[in-house]
C-alpha cells in the first residue's frame, strides 16, 4: 500500500538484525588486565635487580679506591719518617698487638708532612702518626690514623684519630733492618729507623677478603757511607 507522500513504506520486522560490531566481555578486560600488571610486575623486578647490581659494583669500586688511597698515603708518610733517639715523641715504634681476632700491626712515627700544593719543605709541618686497629661498640674492626702535630698550637692537644677502613680481617706490617724484615722495632744496634716498609691491609667485603699491600723506602734510614769512607775502605 503507498503512504500519505504516495512512497512505499516498508513492513516493519519482528526480528532486527544484530550489529556487526561486539565490544569486549568483562572476562576478557580483566583477562587483559592481569597480563599487563604482571608484565609490569616483571619488568619492575628486572629494572630493580639491575639497578641493586650496578649499585653494589659502585660501592665495592668506591671502597676500593679508598681503601687504596689510606694505604698511598700512609707509604708518603712513611717515605718521610725521620727518628731521634733521645725523644719518644720521634721515636719509630712497631708491635704485635693480640686480640680476639689476631694478631694485628701497631705502628707510629714522626714524619714530615709537606703542605698541600706547596713544593717549599719551608711550609711543611711535623707530626706523630700511628696506624692501629680497633674494634667497635658493633663489633666492626676499623684500621684508624692518630694524627698529633709536633710543633705549633695543636701539639699540647690530645692527638685525633680517624676512623679509616672498616670490616679489616688483617693488618701486618714488616720493616727491613738492612739485612731481613722484622716484625718489630726498634732492633738493638740498628739505626733509628729501618731502611724500608711493607704494609699488608686484608679487607673483608662482601665477595670475600680483599688484601691490599704497599712497600716504601725510608731515606733516613738508609745508610750511605761518604766518599771518603768509601774510597778508604776500597784501599788496598
Amino acid at each position: 500500500y503507498h503512504g500519505v507522500t504516495g512512497l512505499p513504506m516498508r513492513p516493519l520486522s519482528g526480528n532486527p538484525r544484530p550489529s556487526p560490531t561486539a565490544g569486549l566481555t568483562l572476562i576478557e578486560v580483566l583477562l587483559a588486565i592481569v597480563i599487563a600488571s604482571l608484565v609490569i610486575s616483571l619488568v619492575f623486578s628486572m629494572y630493580h635487580a639491575a639497578t641493586r647490581t650496578v649499585e653494589s659494583q659502585q660501592q665495592r669500586r668506591v671502597g676500593a679506591d679508598a681503601t687504596a688511597a689510606v694505604m698511598d698515603r700512609a707509604a708518603r708518610e712513611l717515605a718521610c719518617a725521620f727518628g731521634q733517639g733521645d725523644d719518644e715523641k720521634c721515636r719509630f715504634l712497631l708491635a704485635s698487638r693480640n686480640a680476639p681476632e689476631g694478631k694485628t700491626a701497631e705502628l707510629s712515627f714522626a714524619t714530615v708532612l709537606p703542605a698541600p700544593g706547596a713544593e717549599d719543605l719551608r711550609w711543611s709541618s711535623i707530626a706523630r702518626i700511628a696506624y692501629r686497629v680497633i674494634t667497635d661498640e658493633h663489633g666492626d674492626r676499623w684500621l684508624t690514623r692518630e694524627f698529633q702535630p709536633l710543633a705549633g698550637p695543636g701539639a699540647d692537644l690530645p692527638p685525633e684519630t680517624n676512623l679509616l677502613v672498616r670490616g679489616v680481617a688483617a693488618f701486618n706490617v714488616m720493616v727491613f733492618d738492612g739485612s731481613e724484615w722484622v716484625a718489630e722495632w726498634p732492633v738493638p744496634d740498628m739505626p733509628i729507623c729501618p731502611e724500608a716498609a711493607r704494609m699488608e691491609l686484608v679487607v673483608q667485603e662482601g665477595s670475600g677478603p680483599r688484601t691490599f699491600q704497599t712497600e716504601t723506602m725510608i731515606p733516613t734510614g738508609t745508610t750511605i757511607p761518604s766518599t771518603l769512607e768509601r774510597a778508604t775502605s776500597e784501599a788496598p
